[in-house]
C-alpha cells in the first residue's frame, strides 16, 4: 500500500489517537474549558474557542461544526457523545448537561438570519438541554428552547417548542409520542 493510500484510509484506532492528541496538545489550550478526556476527531469547523466549556469525557465525532459567535457560549457537561457530522452553534448561549447522546448530523443551533437582511444573524433566544436527553440522527433544535432531562427526540424531529422531562417526542414540529 502506497503512503498516500494509508493516509487517506488511516484505521479509526489511528485517527482516535491522532484526535486524543490534538485534544491534548491543541484544543484544550483553545477552548474556554477543556475537561479531562476530551476528544475531538477532525472537526470541520471550530470558531470562537474561547466561548466553548466541556466537561470530563467529552466527545466529538469526524466532521463536527463548532461555533460561537457574537457573545455566545457553548457549554457541556461531562460524557457527552455528538455524532459524526454534528452541528452545535451559539449565537445566544447552548447548554448541554452530563450524560447527553446525540446521534450523526444533529443540529443545535440558537442563530436564525434576520429575512430583512440574510447577511444578519440574530437569535430566537438560547437553548438549554438537560441531562440524560438523547437526540436520534438528524434532530435539529432551534433557539429558544428547553429541553428537560430524559427527554428522548426521535431521528429527524424539529424541535421548536420545550419539551418536558422524561418526554419522548418525534416529528416535524417535534410532538409528543
Amino acid at each position: 500500500m502506497n503512503l498516500f493510500r494509508y493516509m487517506a484510509e488511516i484505521p479509526a484506532s489511528l485517527r482516535w489517537h491522532i484526535g486524543s492528541t490534538k485534544s491534548k496538545l491543541i484544543y484544550s489550550r483553545a477552548l474556554g474549558q477543556a475537561g479531562e478526556g476530551l476528544t475531538i476527531l477532525s472537526p470541520l469547523k471550530l470558531t470562537g474557542t474561547q466561548n466553548m466549556f466541556f466537561g470530563e469525557g467529552v466527545l466529538i465525532r469526524e466532521g463536527a461544526w463548532l461555533q460561537t459567535e457574537a457573545g455566545g457560549k457553548l457549554t457541556i457537561g461531562k460524557n457527552f457523545h455528538l455524532g459524526h457530522r454534528g452541528h452545535l452553534h451559539a449565537v445566544a448561549d447552548v447548554t448541554i448537561g452530563d450524560d447527553c447522546l446525540f446521534g450523526d448530523n444533529v443540529m443545535v443551533n440558537s442563530g436564525v438570519h434576520d429575512p430583512e437582511d440574510f447577511d444578519r444573524i440574530t437569535t430566537r433566544g438560547p437553548i438549554y438541554i438537560g441531562n440524560r436527553v438523547f437526540l436520534g440522527r438528524n434532530v435539529t433544535v432551534l433557539g429558544g428552547v428547553t429541553i428537560g432531562d430524559g427527554a428522548i427526540v426521535g431521528a429527524g424531529a424539529v424541535v421548536t417548542r420545550d419539551i418536558e422531562a422524561g418526554q419522548v417526542v418525534a416529528g416535524i414540529p417535534a410532538r409528543p409520542i
